[in-house]
């Protein structure tokens, strides 16, 4: 099972989409990006790109400084690793930071 994250623009167009493995929501919570990625309308009711960057980044930050505490998160079944949480989290910055207007969803 997997979440998926929508930025929409302002007519309802997706301008990017990504799944991820609910397999890493616990490293992800960890780090303090479960909210910004798992539940982004717990920070704002419509939340907007520019609204998960600064969580995303701190987040981000976290992760990458102490990997081998997030490595020990991993899933036993090996669905998900710590490098695609964080390879994951960096391309989704990208996509909040160039669209920092679009609307944002997370589902599953």
């Amino acid at each position: 099972m997997s979440l998926t994250v929508f930025l929409e623009d302002d007519s309802g167009r997706d301008i990017y989409r990504a799944n991820i493995t609910h397999n890493l929501a616990e490293m992800a919570r960890q780090a303090g990006l479960y909210t910004a990625i798992w539940r982004p309308e717990e920070i704002s009711e419509e939340p907007k790109a520019y609204d998960l960057i600064g969580p995303t980044v701190l987040g981000l930050n976290t992760l990458i400084s102490r990997p081998g505490v997030f490595e020990r998160f991993e899933p036993a079944n090996k669905w998900g690793s710590y490098e695609e949480l964080v390879l994951w989290v960096i391309r989704y910055l990208e996509a909040l930071r160039i669209n920092p207007g679009a609307r944002v969803q997370a589902f599953g």
